[in-house]
């Protein structure tokens, strides 16, 4: 149930307790043949209602005149002038009931529309077609250009836009479409700073225009902020010199660079229909269950594998996973390095070795190589037989232990003087 207020009480009760003292004091006029003065003593508790309660005043002006219309028929001597002037009373009191509870009505109405107008989140404010005069603006408005409503209200309407063709192109608009909703527009506030602003605007009479603005400046910034940020980072995933997939784990492909398309043969478009195990980087089944546990515990896995191109040949790459996230979802981004001029170094490398080893094993004198620490990498077959012990033993103990104590000290220091100089040793 709605509670009254304390004054809606108070003169709720004032109007029945005058109703009560109008009705006592038309039967006392009527039992002693006043009949001049008394019904305009009505007029005010008609009047009271209409102004505090006006959804309620119609009723009791009608169940007020009759009443009335009771008390003079029942108590007045029978006379057609008197009859017909207490029926033409009823009628004014109607009348006045009705007009004054409409005014009243729409005095709280309006009321109730400037409440909101005033105290709405949202600026608010209105202007003329013809002269683009701002004719009215609410508080919020002020405040989201930084002036006073009374330094705003008589300003040109141009003065407050960043740009004046966007306000001629919306009065244009408006005048003919009558309503514009939700366009995004810059305003200027005072000291010339842009605000950017979400208007919705419409015609109001046959001249004014009333717009509503939400400032978005902030919004704007961020929006702004973060198409540049993915513009960044297209432009780098684009210009990356690896090939880069970002996938689920179970392989199916989301997103793909350039150079992923330029490895593999494919189109970005095809790629994404693909799974990596379609480009034979991972077996059918996935990862396997250790691979993909480590990729969960560390967040990161790094393994070797081929890419398969869309001709068939297979390249050597190596592959980083790392775990993200993706449009919201869990992903996988895979970074694919080109590895086969390593894999020729590597082979080069090993063939050399293997070369190196061949022609030592041949020489007739021995030929051993070590570190600075005396770590052995490399001892010919002919210098362990001079020894008389294997390669494992040497790498050990080494071998200096095996010469006489007399040439093993000169020995020791003929080395150390050697890998301190970096001088030849013979």
């Amino acid at each position: 149930m709605k509670d009254i207020s304390w004054w809606k009480l108070f003169w709720l009760y004032i109007i029945v307790v005058f109703t009560v003292e109008i009705i006592l004091a038309t039967v006392f006029s009527l039992r002693n043949g006043i009949i001049e003065i008394f019904p305009y003593l009505y007029i005010l508790p008609i009047i009271l209602l209409a102004r505090t309660q006006p959804k309620y005043a119609i009723y009791f002006t009608i169940i007020l005149g009759w009443i009335y219309l009771s008390l003079v028929f029942f108590f007045m001597p029978f006379e057609i002038k008197s009859f017909a002037s207490s029926i033409a009373w009823f009628y004014v009191f109607v009348t006045i009931g009705v007009v004054i509870s409409s005014l009243a009505e729409s005095s709280q109405q309006e009321k109730k529309f400037k409440e909101m107008f005033d105290n709405s989140l949202a600026g608010i404010f209105t202007f003329d077609i013809e002269t683009k005069k701002l004719i009215e603006s609410n508080h919020q408005t002020a405040a989201m250009l930084g002036y006073t409503p009374a330094e705003m209200e008589g300003r040109d309407i141009a003065f407050f836009w960043w740009d004046e063709k966007d306000l001629q192109a919306l009065i244009k608009n408006i005048s003919a479409e009558k309503k514009i909703d939700s366009v995004e527009l810059a305003l200027k506030k005072k000291g010339g700073v842009k605000c950017w602003a979400l208007l919705t605007a419409s015609i109001a009479g046959p001249s004014h225009i009333v717009c509503s603005a939400i400032d978005i400046t902030d919004k704007k910034t961020i929006k702004d902020d973060l198409i540049e940020s993915e513009l960044r980072y297209h432009m780098l995933f684009d210009s990356a010199t690896d090939a880069i997939f970002i996938h689920d784990s179970a392989g199916k492909i989301q997103i793909a660079n350039q150079i992923a398309s330029r490895q593999s043969g494919y189109s970005l478009s095809r790629l994404q229909e693909l799974h990596l195990q379609d480009l034979g980087l991972v077996p059918d089944g996935g990862l396997s269950y250790e691979q993909n546990t480590e990729l969960q515990s560390r967040g990161h896995y790094l393994f070797e594998s081929q890419l398969v191109t869309k001709d068939g040949h297979s390249l050597p790459v190596e592959i980083g996973c790392k775990i993200i996230e993706y449009l919201g979802q869990p992903a996988i981004l895979s970074t694919l390095r080109d590895i086969s001029e390593r894999r020729l170094a590597e082979s080069a490398l090993k063939d050399s070795e293997m070369r190196y080893r061949m022609i030592g094993d041949l020489v007739p004198f021995g030929v051993w190589a070590c570190d600075a620490k005396g770590n052995f990498s490399y001892l010919s077959e002919s210098f362990l037989s001079v020894l008389g012990i294997t390669l494992e033993e040497c790498r050990k103990s080494g071998w200096m232990h095996l010469l006489p104590r007399t040439d093993y000290d000169r020995t020791i220091a003929d080395w150390s003087q050697c890998i301190q100089n970096g001088c030849f040793w013979d």
